[in-house]
């Protein structure tokens, strides 16, 4: 079985720094629902589908910026840690919590 692709999305207030990714290449689109204080030709309406997804079923529009992401950079090395200090960290609450 091959071992799924890990993504880290690395943000600083609130806002998306960088994505990486574990191996191979991949794009990214960003959406953020909070427009306030943004100009209009930073906005763009999105469709979602609401619901079960069952046939007929319309889609909800939403305003939202949208950034894309053409080129992730991969770093497994950073990202295998990452994971590693998560699960110690998590073991951490456990046994405290």
């Amino acid at each position: 079985m091959r071992e799924p692709i890990k993504i880290v999305v690395i943000l600083d207030g609130g806002l998306v720094q960088d994505i990486l990714i574990s191996s191979g290449q991949g794009e990214a689109y960003v959406l953020d629902y909070d427009v306030e204080g943004l100009d209009p030709e930073e906005i763009m309406t999105v469709a979602f589908s609401a619901g079960d997804n069952k046939p007929g079923d319309l889609p909800v529009m939403e305003e939202a910026s949208v950034r894309h992401w053409d080129k992730l950079m991969t770093d497994p090395k950073f990202i295998n840690r990452l994971e590693r200090d998560f699960a110690e960290h998590e073991k951490l609450f456990e046994i405290s919590g």
